[in-house]
């Protein structure tokens, strides 16, 4: 009988097709990842089991960080990872976070002054801090 081949989904050397681990670059192989369709260094795009195209980020472990039936979409996530540019509505849910972070403190800030300093003849300014009360 004869054994199936295939190749490693990093490396892409030759494997036998029920490898657990690459004998040349000793890496685990991903059991959902099918074909591969592009690697590089950082990146790995190829079919999922279920027929699917996945992103896999070769610096860490696990399931792909990114799957569509649309092989562009796959690509253009890829690109927009590599140039460092922010992928959909990924970093805007950060930047939300952040405003809301820094909306809290400022209003923090000015209420804490507000009740400071609410009894002085003469107030010190709001960026005038440590100060006494006059």
């Amino acid at each position: 009988m004869e054994q199936q081949e295939t190749e490693c989904v990093w490396c892409r050397q030759p494997l036998a097709a029920d490898a657990e681990f690459c004998q040349y670059c000793d890496r685990a192989q991903r059991v959902e990842a099918g074909r591969t369709i592009d690697s590089d260094e950082r990146y790995l795009i190829a079919e999922t089991r279920s027929g699917q195209y996945g992103l896999w980020d070769l610096w860490t472990s696990g399931e792909p960080i990114f799957d569509s039936a649309d092989l562009d979409r796959v690509f253009n996530i890829r690109d927009r990872l590599r140039d460092g540019s922010p992928t959909d509505s990924h970093s805007a849910r950060h930047y939300g976070a952040l405003f809301v972070i820094a909306a809290i403190v400022i209003v923090a800030y000015i209420a804490f002054h507000a009740f400071r300093y609410g009894s002085c003849i003469a107030q010190p300014g709001i960026f005038a801090w440590p100060s006494a009360c006059v």
